[in-house]
């Protein structure tokens, strides 16, 4: 069965001048830029993308509900203001975690538009990273660990919600 670690990361959330680097594909974790991003912050049609609480708590709920129409199972969810990570597995071999990632990004980006009445809107970042889950003991150490340092909205199969602001409320 695989099981999956996706991160979407918020519109230009990351970019070539974060402290600790940026992502170019192909080449991997490159060091900062700070003359690449300020051309990025040019050539953007769009402000960046924050995900506030309540982004954040639908965003998980959305992953739920695309999860269970898609027979997924997501293990668990978190936020922060800039990212959404997302524990999956599906019982397929033979669906690949492209299709995967890229059904619940676009599902995500269809409902975060639908929500704000706009199109054509970029919500998340070009690409989104992913790391196949190698074992159990792997598994447990981002459910147990990893995830909970998040300070974001989160969501554990076993174990509900947690962080939530609060004026909302899971019932």
């Amino acid at each position: 069965m695989p099981v999956y670690f996706f991160t979407y990361h918020s519109y230009q959330s990351w970019l070539p001048d974060n402290r600790r680097g940026y992502v170019e594909k192909g080449a991997g974790i490159q060091p900062t830029n700070i003359m690449l991003a300020n051309e990025y912050r040019t050539a953007a049609k769009h402000p960046p993308f924050v995900f506030d609480a309540f982004t954040q708590y639908h965003l998980i709920l959305k992953a739920q509900a695309v999860c269970l129409g898609d027979s997924y199972r997501l293990h668990g969810a978190v936020t922060e203001s800039t990212h959404l990570h997302m524990i999956v597995s599906w019982g397929d071999e033979l669906l690949s975690y492209r299709k995967v990632r890229g059904r619940i990004k676009n599902l995500l980006s269809l409902d975060l538009s639908r929500r704000a009445g706009v199109t054509g809107r970029p919500w998340f970042s070009t690409g989104s990273s992913r790391k196949r889950v190698k074992d159990l003991i792997h598994l447990c150490y981002l459910l147990d660990k990893y995830l909970p340092d998040h300070s974001g909205a989160g969501w554990y199969e076993d174990r509900d919600w947690v962080n939530l602001p609060p004026k909302l409320t899971t019932h």
